[in-house]
């Protein structure tokens, strides 16, 4: 744990110093205020981890500080240090509703009980940000694939519009040019919900059945459902003569290749060139790439392409944007890892990497 941060309110009497004294040597970042002085710091207050409210002593400022404490609707956990008077400590309850009250002479176990506390808030808080972190992410990432998505569908309805109102005095010719931009239309859109679909799988199932790969099989079958494709850009695709034997989950990982295939065609030059290529790296992973000679990425952009948020646009570009994020959830779930080499104007390089199946 790093240093919690800790607000110690008290009446400023020497008694009361062992206890903030031992938790700034805990290693907590303790700010001391005096009661008075607490009443006109409200909007400190979230910038703590945990507030230790030390009433043990009577002073005329308990009460107004309780009451103070009581009004802030955003405060962080608050621990009382009081004394063992029952009467004292219902009155305390029935005006702040507390995490924790501690109310005993012994110091070791006062320690234990403030410390276990500390621990406690310091958890919740950095599972609080973790969550708004991953909260954030996903309002973006909704807002990237409602983008996406809205996309085709305006096209659609676009051209199903002309269709329905202009029908009687269209050309056949003209009519079929409409009927397979929406055919079109429909199979990306029909793309994008397969990607989120396996997204989805890929983050939540278990049950998948690792074993040894045949990676050239694999490859050939990505080719091949891209053929149409290849075909249509005129690319070429070099491929290595052996593989090396790692261990995945071959429709994923036939995904993956499809992914980093797609891309190259898109990007890998006019007409694309891709290097298909393999190597062990000698630490129990061995390395798949490709290798294309477009227009390549700059450093800023290279640590976008692999997360959601936010998606890397290009002039001309209809990608959806999942394809290499769905890339790295699925070598991550595989024990392994992605990464890119690029340049502008000098291509990239897209690999993943997975364990080997080495004897």
């Amino acid at each position: 744990m790093s240093n919690p941060r800790l607000l110690y309110i008290d009446a400023s009497t020497v008694k009361t110093a062992e206890y903030r004294e031992w938790l700034a040597q805990k290693g907590c970042l303790v700010t001391h205020l005096v009661e008075q002085e607490a009443l006109y710091k409200e909007e400190i207050l979230s910038n703590f981890d945990l507030v230790v409210l030390d009433i043990r002593q009577p002073t005329r400022a308990k009460e107004a500080i309780l009451n103070h404490l009581a009004m802030l609707s955003d405060r962080p956990p608050i621990v009382l240090l009081v004394d063992e008077d029952p009467a004292s400590i219902r009155a305390i309850s029935a005006i702040l509703p507390v995490e924790q009250i501690i109310a005993n002479q012994n110091v070791r176990l006062v320690q234990e009980l403030l410390w276990h506390a500390v621990e406690t808030a310091y958890t919740k808080d950095q599972q609080l940000q973790i969550l708004i972190r991953h909260n954030a992410n996903l309002d973006a990432f909704a807002d990237s694939v409602a983008h996406d998505l809205k996309n085709p569908i305006t096209h659609f309805l676009s051209y199903a519009d002309d269709l329905s109102e202009n029908l009687h005095v269209m050309q056949p010719q003209e009519i079929k040019s409409y009927l397979d931009i929406i055919v079109q239309q429909s199979r990306k859109m029909s793309e994008i919900i397969d990607a989120l679909l396996l997204f989805a799988r890929v983050r939540t199932i278990d049950d998948i059945e690792i074993q040894v790969l045949d990676m050239g099989q694999i490859v050939n079958e990505s080719i091949a459902r891209l053929q149409p494709e290849i075909d249509a850009k005129n690319a070429q695709i070099e491929l290595p003569s052996t593989w090396p034997s790692v261990y995945g989950y071959a429709p994923w990982v036939e995904s993956m290749w499809t992914n980093y295939i797609n891309n190259g065609l898109k990007y890998g030059g006019d007409p694309p060139r891709l290097i298909i290529g393999t190597e062990e790296e000698g630490n129990g992973m061995a390395r798949f790439w490709v290798r294309d000679h477009g227009c390549g990425f700059r450093e800023d952009e290279q640590k976008k392409l692999f997360h959601p948020f936010p998606m890397l646009r290009r002039p001309g570009d209809r990608s959806y944007g999942l394809g290499l994020v769905i890339v790295r959830r699925i070598a991550e779930r595989l024990n392994g890892y992605v990464s890119i080499e690029s340049e502008p104007n000098k291509g990239s390089v897209f690999s993943f990497s997975l364990p080997t199946a080495n004897e």
